[in-house]
C-alpha cells in the first residue's frame, strides 16, 4: 500500500455529509496522481445522481449516505445508512487495478464512519437499492 495523502476538503465535507440532519448525499473521491486523494464532486441527492460521474478508466470511492429504508425492515424517518463504495471502472489496466486495490483499506479508514464496504464493478446495475441490498446480508458486497 502507497503512503496516500488526501485533501484537506475530503474531512471538511465528510463532516458536513455525516451530520445527523443529513438524510441523503455523496462524496466522490479519486486519484489526483499516483498517491493523492482528491474531491471530485459531492451531492445531496440520492446515488442516481453520482453514478455518471464514475469514470470507466478510473478507481474512484464514495461516501454515500441513504436512507435504510423498507428493505431492511427499518422504516424510522431518522435511519440512515452509510456505505463505503469503490468503483473500478472497465477500462482499468489490470496491472493498476491490483495497484490501487492495496489502497483500498486507506481510504476507507480515512472516510470512516461508515457501516459497510461495498465494491461495485458496473455501473448500470448501482442504485439506491443494490446499494441497500448489497450492503447487508450474507451474500456478495460486490455490485457486477
Amino acid at each position: 500500500m502507497a503512503h496516500l495523502t488526501f485533501a484537506p476538503e475530503i474531512e471538511t465535507e465528510k463532516l458536513k455529509l455525516l451530520q445527523v440532519s443529513n438524510k441523503l448525499g455523496w462524496l466522490l473521491c479519486g486519484y489526483e496522481g499516483k498517491t493523492h486523494i482528491c474531491l471530485q464532486a459531492k451531492g445531496d441527492g440520492d446515488v442516481d445522481e453520482f453514478v455518471p460521474l464514475l469514470k470507466d478508466d478510473q478507481v474512484q470511492f464514495v461516501l454515500i449516505r441513504l436512507p435504510k429504508g423498507k428493505l431492511l425492515g427499518d422504516c424510522t424517518d431518522t435511519a440512515s445508512l452509510d456505505v463505503f463504495m469503490t468503483w473500478t471502472g472497465p477500462a482499468v489496466r489490470r496491472i493498476e487495478r491490483g495497484q490501487k486495490k492495496g489502497d483500498v483499506p486507506g481510504v476507507s479508514q480515512h472516510l470512516q464512519p461508515h457501516h459497510v464496504d461495498i465494491e461495485a464493478i458496473n455501473k448500470n446495475n448501482i442504485s439506491a437499492d443494490s446499494v441497500r441490498h448489497r450492503s447487508f446480508g450474507a451474500g456478495s458486497h460486490v455490485i457486477d
